[in-house]
């Protein structure tokens, strides 16, 4: 069950029927270092394998959640960009989803860790985060966030209309460009 605002308040329901603390969120410090898993609507994304070069797609979410569909989310905390997070594959933490051309329908893909290169950076921000403290596997952490790269603050993470492709396109204010964040429901 998804999270959903009450009218006129930003008082949230969780899934288990109580209110959730929020806290406004540009830029949501508190997921750094979070395993998540990250969705728009019922797509999450996933990579067929974590290795280099394997491309950033869209998968139906599915409990439990196939580690190719976990992400670590760093704060990079650079001079040139302090509000910059990277995203890890869970399976691989040596490597990061990175865009290698900025122009819209360019591809997201993984490749190796290259400290300080701005390709592996991106911006986010949501419009509610959830208290981090005290929250079960699987509790929404953030919500309507919108990811774009450091390089092209103007293009946005989209999740396709098949579903499948995760590219940069403009940013529209359109539901495939607005992502959730959740904690990671353990598959052992």
């Amino acid at each position: 069950m998804r999270l959903s605002p009450v009218l006129g308040s930003m008082l949230l329901v969780n899934a288990w029927g109580t209110a959730a603390d929020t806290v406004p969120c540009p830029n949501p410090a508190l997921l750094s270092g979070d395993l998540v898993t990250i969705t728009s609507g019922q797509t999450a994304w996933s990579v067929s394998s974590a290795v280099a070069g394997a491309a950033l797609l869209g998968g139906q979410v599915t409990a439990p959640v196939n580690t190719t569909a976990k992400w670590l989310i760093e704060a990079q905390g650079l001079a040139s960009h302090p509000t910059g997070y990277v995203f890890a594959a869970f399976n691989n933490l040596d490597l990061q989803v990175v865009t290698s051309d900025v122009s819209p329908q360019a591809a997201l893909h993984l490749e190796p860790i290259e400290q300080g290169v701005n390709s592996q950076s991106w911006n986010i921000s949501c419009g509610v985060c959830f208290a981090a403290t005290g929250l079960p596997d699987g509790a929404h952490l953030a919500g309507a966030c919108v990811i774009s790269p450091v390089l092209a603050p103007g293009q946005c993470v989209t999740i396709e209309n098949d579903g499948v492709t995760i590219a940069l396109e403009d940013c529209a204010d359109n539901a495939g460009q607005t992502f959730d964040f959740w904690g990671t429901v353990s598959i052992e």
